[in-house]
């Protein structure tokens, strides 16, 4: 509010108010009043379009820029105390704000001047060299470079914020540049290998088919097997092996495996008493 009443070069009504005029006045000092008067009037203006409806009530009738000021001095006057411990809510989240991992430099920077301009407001003012500071700590680690690079190479203690800020979102347009041609690489290559893929399913025929033959040129038993077991899970397209045709391995005899036999092949009696014969007509001669 000082600065628009110093803008319309009405403060000193606000500060000092009004001189009254004399009884033996002259017209140089009645034409000052006439202005001085003027003056007020316009301040007192000033004041009614800034306030709000609840604080109009206050001063609304009030005859004076001086009396209004007052009255809202001494109101705000009360909020001291209040106003201590903002500053001091103020500071604690202003040591604790960190940038966010999608947040761009401007609008952290712009956080941390809003959140500055409150403590301003309760009675402490941030300076450049705490702003910088705060700024180059609490950011992302992808700036970890350029924090390292100005921290070198740059004098902080004479460093703005606006210079600072200037450097921070050229760094940050090239890693945008940067993020960009790799994404575009990824998705080209993946676009490549889905392709490659896609081909070579169509080159190579899948064992499940019907139409999977044995180099012969003949349906291969597994194929069959297959696909009577994907179907209905292969109950009603199951086909016994027919062992009818198969002979025994060790008595020769069909229908059945050598495997699948519980005792043991009975010795040949006809061979084995032929050669007990020989043996005793062999011991009489």
């Amino acid at each position: 509010m000082k600065v628009l009443f110093g803008y319309q070069d009405v403060l000193d009504m606000i500060t000092d108010g009004i001189t009254p005029l004399g009884k033996e006045a002259t017209a140089d000092q009645e034409a000052k009043f006439k202005e001085d008067k003027k003056k007020d009037y316009k301040a007192l203006f000033l004041i009614h379009s800034c306030v709000d409806s609840d604080n109009f009530e206050k001063v609304g009738d009030c005859d004076s820029a001086k009396i209004a000021w007052g009255i809202f001095e001494k109101a705000y006057a009360r909020a001291g105390k209040a106003k201590v411990v903002r500053l001091q809510t103020h500071k604690r989240q202003f040591e604790l704000l960190q940038m966010e991992d999608k947040e761009t430099i401007n609008d952290y920077v712009t956080r941390v001047t809003r959140l500055g301009n409150q403590m301003k407001s309760c009675g402490e003012a941030v300076s450049e060299q705490n702003f910088v500071s705060k700024v180059l700590r609490s950011l992302t680690p992808r700036f970890d470079n350029i924090v390292v690079a100005i921290e070198e190479s740059k004098d902080l203690k004479t460093m703005t914020k606006d210079e600072l800020q200037s450097s921070l979102e050229a760094h940050e347009q090239r890693l945008d540049e940067r993020g960009n041609d790799k994404a575009k690489a990824e998705v080209a290559l993946q676009a490549r290998f889905n392709e490659k893929n896609k081909r070579s399913k169509g080159k190579w025929p899948s064992r499940g088919k019907k139409n999977f033959q044995n180099f012969d040129g003949k349906e291969s038993q597994n194929s069959r097997k297959g696909e009577g077991s994907s179907k209905g899970g292969g109950q009603d397209n199951y086909r016994p092996f027919d062992k009818s045709t198969k002979k025994c391995y060790n008595c020769q005899k069909l229908g059945h495996f050598a495997r699948e036999r519980r005792t043991k092949p009975k010795e040949n009696h006809a061979d084995g008493a032929k050669v007990a014969r020989q043996d005793v007509d062999y011991e009489n001669t």
